[in-house]
């Protein structure tokens, strides 16, 4: 059976499998963008869109993010040979348009409100809901731990880590199904993040605690108001696209494979969570420079991630 390191560098390797896919860049209707108020996506085009002007400062924590990265130099001691960023791989960013790009008045926004975001064949929002193969839910998962270490150790704190902020991208390899597995959206993130008492490890609460990734009191009302709808069933609606590791665990399709009942996962990952907390906090100086403590980091994340795969086996 792969290890977590395994199915990294595999899915790095097989990032020329991914296809990008060609635009027919027509103007659709604004009524027919999917998103909220604040923002648009547009998929003829590749373009996300700001619809109010308060809305643009999501780019600009995305630019922040983005600056953290391309700053510090740590890249982990099995990924030295890359011909890019290790985080390229699993981080996808809404990047600042080409000069040849004519966006001017489309959408009655300003070229400061679009930014520009890859699109892939066979790239599905709700991929995770047809993983049904072994290789592929064990991939998912191990990726999904690995974006966690990369934001952990950078000190960045996405705060919207929901499965439709993640893109899960299909494709093809020795007659087998994989997903890609890249974050995106970093319109709530935040960087500098601090250990003790700050939100360094927030990301890591909601992915295995079911934790708000909101601040204060507001924070604790909706995540237990969340926690509530999980275990009840109701509000589905809303509730489908949050805790993505709970529901690779409870809800894939993979046959011949245990499936977890909630209760069991909501437990073995608070559990699983607790420690994977109690273990970092125990390593020393866990600053980017420091490259044997980053890599203690990434052993922790590591052992983690096999021991939610292991529940499943």
């Amino acid at each position: 059976m792969a290890s977590f390191y395994e199915y990294i560098q595999h899915v790095i390797d097989s990032n020329k499998f991914l296809e990008e896919k060609n635009l027919d860049k027509k103007k659709l209707n604004l009524k027919d963008l999917s998103g909220g108020v604040n923002k648009k996506f547009d998929p003829s085009m590749g373009r996300v869109i700001t619809m109010k002007n308060n809305a643009r400062s999501d780019y600009e924590k995305e630019d922040r993010v983005k600056k953290v990265l391309e700053e510090n130099d740590y890249t982990p001691s099995f990924l030295k040979s890359l011909d890019k960023p290790y985080y390229y791989y699993f981080i996808s960013f809404q990047n600042s348009l080409d000069d040849s790009d004519d966006v001017e008045e489309l959408y009655g926004r300003e070229r400061v409100d679009f930014r520009r975001v890859s699109i892939y064949e066979n790239m599905n929002p709700s991929g995770y809901l047809y993983i049904d193969q072994r290789q592929q839910l064990f991939s998912c998962i191990h990726q999904l731990m690995f974006i966690h270490f990369i934001l952990f150790v950078n000190r960045i704190k996405h705060g919207d880590m929901h499965m439709k902020n993640i893109k899960w991208i299909k494709f093809h390899k020795n007659n087998k199904d994989f997903y890609s597995v890249k974050a995106f959206d970093f319109g709530h993130a935040e960087v500098n993040c601090g250990g003790i008492i700050g939100s360094r490890y927030t990301d890591i609460n909601y992915l295995f605690k079911l934790k708000s990734q909101k601040k204060s009191l507001v924070g604790f009302f909706e995540g237990r108001s969340r926690f509530n709808d999980y275990i009840s069933g109701e509000n589905q609606n809303r509730m489908e696209k949050h805790f993505p590791l709970h529901h690779l665990l409870t809800n894939h399709q993979v046959p011949n494979l245990r499936k977890i009942h909630k209760n069991i996962a909501i437990d073995f990952l608070n559990r699983e969570g607790d420690r994977l907390e109690r273990n970092l906090r125990e390593i020393k100086d866990k600053n980017i420079t420091n490259e044997y403590s980053c890599n203690l980091v990434l052993k922790e994340f590591a052992a983690s991630s096999e021991r939610v795969v292991g529940i499943l086996r």
